[in-house]
């Protein structure tokens, strides 16, 4: 994901519906942009649970994350987020995941 190795110092970055972001992009984007305190990504963008491990390893300063739906976090990427993005004050995984009830 070209966007994240030109702009390390970016502090929100929103990712439209469709973009087909997935694992690898989202994990580009979370190691380089370290910095982030807002992440919104739209639906059908395929972030997992290796996405997952990525944004909860690197942006810790996160305070807004915003997953659309058609995402495939699962528990242990829902629980790695909670346990070290620590500022969270707004937090929205969307439907469709892989989340028991």
């Amino acid at each position: 994901f070209a966007v994240a190795a030109l702009y390390p110092s970016l502090m929100s970055l929103s990712i439209g519906d469709n973009n087909n972001v997935g694992e690898s992009g989202i994990t580009a984007i979370a190691a380089n942009c370290t910095t982030l305190s807002s992440l919104t990504t739209g639906k059908e963008n395929y972030i997992g649970e290796i996405g997952a491990a990525a944004i909860a390893g690197h942006c810790k300063s996160l305070t807004l994350l915003s997953i659309g739906d058609g995402n495939h976090i699962g528990e242990s990427g829902i629980t790695a987020i909670a346990e070290n993005c620590t500022a969270l004050t707004s937090l929205d995984i969307g439907a469709n995941n892989k989340i028991r009830q």
